[in-house]
């Protein structure tokens, strides 16, 4: 099992990211975490546990995160018990001024999944930042291999979800991010 938490990497990322060393094989590459240099290396990109963003949100950053609640690789209830604690070392009020969580239902570990899985983040921020439009809720989309629209689904502030409230057995209503709406659990 301890290897399996990993197996999302692509080729490239084990060798670099992992291994820190591009040539290294990343099919020989194993048991990786036998390296504990490369452990601790790891944990210092990875672990966010400062809670106190207060510099980052005093000198105006705005922060959104994004989870897939079906990551399989990092636990959403990490993240979502990080902004938690984020929220009682800046003050609810900073942090809702400054940071937005959303939970991408049924989206693996950044993409996959059969959730909706890709959102204008960027945009949200870039708005934000530059406009003051602090994003609410998004739309994430799902798209098939020649980029087509699946379907699309409201992105909600965490802890609400998108809960289908469109036309009964409508299945093209159901394709609509519209005949959705945000719920707190």
């Amino acid at each position: 099992m301890r290897g399996r938490r990993w197996t999302w990497f692509p080729l490239a990322e084990r060798k670099n990211y992992l291994a820190r060393d591009p040539a290294a094989n990343s099919l020989n590459y194993a048991p990786w975490d036998q390296n504990q240099n490369a452990l601790y290396a790891m944990a210092a990109l990875n672990d966010a546990t400062n809670t106190d963003i207060r510099p980052f949100i005093n000198s105006g950053g705005k922060l959104i995160l994004w989870h897939g609640g079906n990551d399989g690789a990092l636990s959403v209830n990490s993240t979502a018990e990080y902004v938690a604690n984020m929220r009682n070392a800046v003050g609810a009020t900073n942090a809702d001024a400054s940071t937005r969580f959303y939970v991408a239902p049924g989206v693996d570990h950044c993409a996959g999944g059969p959730g909706a899985d890709s959102a204008d983040l960027l945009t949200a921020l870039d708005q934000w930042v530059t406009k003051g439009a602090a994003p609410a809720t998004l739309t994430a989309e799902k798209r098939d291999a020649s980029g087509a629209l699946t379907f699309a689904r409201p992105l909600c502030q965490y802890p609400q979800y998108p809960r289908y409230t469109g036309p009964a057995n409508d299945a093209a209503a159901a394709k609509l991010a519209t005949s959705y709406t945000c719920t707190a659990p």
